[in-house]
């Protein structure tokens, strides 16, 4: 098949796709829904798993695209995305008069691929012109997930997935929004990522130590940090946040900010050891690599 050696790789085979096939007939079509080839996954000794083989629609080569997605491990929980909208107006063969028009069509792309379709319009959001509510609609519920906006910014289009969002797409949904973002020349402005360490080995008391031993550094020095609800610095402080304690590293103005919590205890549970980990990224003076969503 043919090389797409222009993406970025989806796997260490470099990313090829399967070679040209027929066309879908529409871009709502049944066709663009991602698929999983598990002839081609990768699994351990065990037999498990280990990554699993997607094919995904590229809308814009026009050929399926291999994608190896990793199982396990760390979580994207917030999202959020730009891209030009000459790209989209490329891909979309309709008229699209209105910045409305603009947040409204890209329902063909994301429903099929992602699960997600687009709402009522809503105050505008980011500075943008216009703005619509993204969904997750199931079966007995419906989730906010979101909002596309449109109309300014440099003639961008925005899409913002919110972690209840992000917690409605599965894998196959990840790697098809991985080669969208490639598709449409997409920066990522924002990814958060999270893990769960339900054991609580990397407790909130074990980053702190990290922290004072230097592994936040970067660049010559250690990015501030706010303990709350103990002091790791000194002598121990009675527990004052009911929902357990946290360790921040860097602050809401940098580009990455940091968070191990007690997330068990804030479940309401005063004896889990479950601590989560969170890494809160910004686009702003750094480029975030687009496979973040395959390996967060």
């Amino acid at each position: 098949g043919e090389d797409l050696r222009s993406l970025p790789p989806a796997s260490n085979t470099g990313g090829k796709s399967l070679g040209p096939i027929t066309e879908p007939p529409s871009l709502g079509a049944l066709f663009l829904f991602p698929r999983r080839d598990p002839v081609h996954d990768r699994k351990g000794e065990d037999g498990a798993v280990l990554v699993e083989r997607w094919r995904v629609w590229s809308v814009t080569r026009r050929v399926m695209v291999d994608v190896d997605f990793p199982v396990g491990g760390a979580i994207v929980d917030t999202f959020t995305f730009t891209f030009p909208e000459a790209a989209l107006r490329r891909v979309l063969p309709r008229s699209m008069v209105s910045d409305l028009d603009v947040c409204q069509s890209i329902h063909s792309l994301l429903h099929p691929l992602l699960g997600l379709s687009i709402g009522p319009e809503i105050p505008r959001k980011n500075f943008y012109a216009k703005s619509v509510q993204l969904m997750w609609c199931g079966a007995h519920d419906a989730v906010n997930a979101g909002f596309v906006a449109a109309g300014g910014n440099s003639d961008t289009v925005c899409v913002h997935i919110t972690g209840e969002g992000c917690a409605k797409l599965e894998r196959r949904h990840w790697a098809a929004l991985y080669v969208l973002l490639v598709d449409l020349g997409a920066r990522i402005s924002r990814a958060d990522l999270a893990f769960d360490d339900f054991a609580g080995g990397a407790s909130v008391e074990w980053v702190a130590a990290a922290w004072l031993l230097g592994a936040f550094n970067n660049g010559g020095r250690n990015p501030k940090a706010n303990p709350v609800g103990f002091s790791p610095f000194g002598e121990e402080v009675a527990l004052s946040n009911p929902d357990g304690r946290t360790f921040y590293v860097g602050s809401r103005e940098s580009d990455v900010l940091f968070r191990a919590y007690e997330k068990g205890k804030q479940q309401g549970d005063p004896v889990s050891p479950w601590v989560r980990h969170e890494a809160e990224w910004k686009g702003r003076d750094r480029v975030i690599p687009l496979d973040v969503v395959l390996r967060p």
